[in-house]
């Protein structure tokens, strides 16, 4: 059961928050359950969830990586991968460390100065070393 995991990304200050805030307000509009998160929350709830299903059916992670060793960032992507992956459960994945994102991620969405420059897939932004 795969769903995707979508990332904002760009430099700090660049509108990624507010931005999947925004998405996540309509998203609850619509009635679909979401889950806003931080890092180290996220690691809570997926080592308490009996069934990832209880979590929610979309999952925004803003800035994984902030505050956390490289060495535990490595290891939560995948995680983040394969809940998608196992479970259905979209991921909107806001982080300003690009390469790190993009190794999970199926799709991108560059924002620069609050304004999204690209989208694309994530596999395509790869190979765009000039956008980033």
């Amino acid at each position: 059961m795969h769903r995707a995991v979508t990332a904002l990304l760009g430099p700090t200050n660049t509108g990624k928050t507010h931005l999947a805030i925004a998405l996540g307000v309509e998203a609850t509009k619509q009635k679909r359950r979401v889950l806003f998160t931080r890092a180290a929350d996220l690691v809570r709830q997926l080592i308490e969830a009996r069934d990832a299903r209880e979590l929610t059916r979309l999952l925004l992670v803003d800035e994984l990586s902030l505050g956390l060793a490289p060495i535990v960032v490595e290891q939560l992507l995948p995680v983040l991968r394969q809940v998608a992956d196992d479970t259905g459960i979209g991921v909107l994945l806001v982080e300003q460390h690009v390469a790190l994102a993009l190794e999970i991620a199926d799709r991108a969405y560059l924002l620069q100065r609050g304004q999204v420059a690209w989208t694309g897939s994530a596999a395509e932004l790869a190979d765009r070393p000039d956008l980033l």
